[in-house]
């Protein structure tokens, strides 16, 4: 894993990640790589495609099971302020069997909330959370001059800070 203790080595195997019936699939595999048992991918848009503001809605149907961290996130696409969490992060959904059993998170992270301290809200979605696709959204604004704001629909009405210095840069997309 890339962090949260996660279970899994991501690889770049096609077994790991392909499409399926026009779905994106990535799938965690019983394989020994390294001082990992499993084997996953991770999906970015670096490089790719990027984003400044506006409107994501990502229709996703999670994993069920010990030690896996599923997440729909967004970083900047250059650390211009510095390293994490300085310059950013934008959780549109993460969750862990292990520790939130039903619980979606949407969070927004830099200098003055990260880890425990983060900005954000969650909501518990019951057993069907990794039965069924869900649509997982957020709003990415500008509010005044000196901030931009994610607006989550994981709470009515929820708004979370992100401050300009944050804000007002290009982000890509990591699953």
């Amino acid at each position: 894993g890339w962090g949260n203790q996660e279970s899994q080595y991501y690889t770049k195997d096609s077994r790991n990640c392909f499409i399926q019936d026009g779905k994106l699939v990535i799938r965690a595999l019983e394989q020994k790589m390294g001082n990992f048992n499993y084997t996953s991918a991770r999906v970015r848009t670096y490089g790719e495609t990027s984003w400044r503001y506006g409107r994501f809605d990502i229709k996703a149907k999670l994993p069920m099971g010990g030690g896996s961290w599923p997440a729909i996130w967004m970083m900047p696409l250059e650390s211009v302020y510095g390293g994490w969490p300085a310059s950013g992060e934008i959780d549109i959904m993460e969750t862990s069997y292990s520790i939130y059993r039903n619980k979606i998170l949407g969070t927004t992270h830099t200098t003055n909330g990260h880890g425990g301290n983060s900005v954000g809200g969650s909501r518990i979605m019951g057993e069907t959370i990794y039965n069924d696709f869900h649509t997982y959204s957020i709003e990415w604004f500008i509010l005044t001059q000196k901030a931009t704001f994610v607006k989550s629909f994981y709470k009515k009405g929820g708004r979370y800070p992100l401050p300009s210095l944050c804000g007002n840069q290009v982000f890509h997309f990591s699953l």
